[in-house]
């Protein structure tokens, strides 16, 4: 597939993920696509391609698939409790956003149905040790 259809799968995961329970947690200005530019305010949201291995028949029709990791980022504090709970509350309400979801860009005929994968879960700390939880699930984007 051409770069303008990984665009094309790039616009629509945004546009879903402009929803009044995510923009609530994370404004759309952070929102962003593969990396959070440095000195960001935090929690954001990041989504990036992370594999397109599949191609066959699915949904009756020729597809191929994408894979996207989309999650929500937080900074904690001292404890990181609250940045947990938080990143958890992000990743869900992006599963309400993607999961079992079908997506059709503006300007483009095929349609992207879209399928969590698997769940992800995982803290790394800066020099300060301040933890950043990043929560959110990879999801499988079938273009057909």
């Amino acid at each position: 597939m051409a770069d303008s259809g990984i665009n094309a799968i790039e616009k629509a995961l945004r546009s879903a993920l402009n929803t009044a329970g995510l923009i609530a947690l994370v404004p759309q200005a952070r929102h962003w696509n593969m990396l959070v530019p440095p000195a960001s305010t935090f929690p954001a949201l990041v989504f990036s391609m992370q594999d397109n291995d599949a191609t066959g028949r699915a949904f009756g029709q020729d597809a191929m698939a994408f894979e996207y990791l989309v999650k929500g980022i937080t900074k904690g504090g001292t404890s990181g409790a609250d940045a947990v709970e938080t990143a958890g509350d992000i990743a869900q309400q992006i599963d309400l956003a993607l999961h079992n979801t079908t997506m059709t860009p503006t300007g483009y005929t095929k349609a992207y149905k879209v399928q969590r994968q698997r769940w992800v879960r995982y803290t790394e700390y800066d020099e300060g040790r301040v933890p950043y939880v990043h929560c959110g699930a990879v999801y499988r984007v079938w273009v057909y």
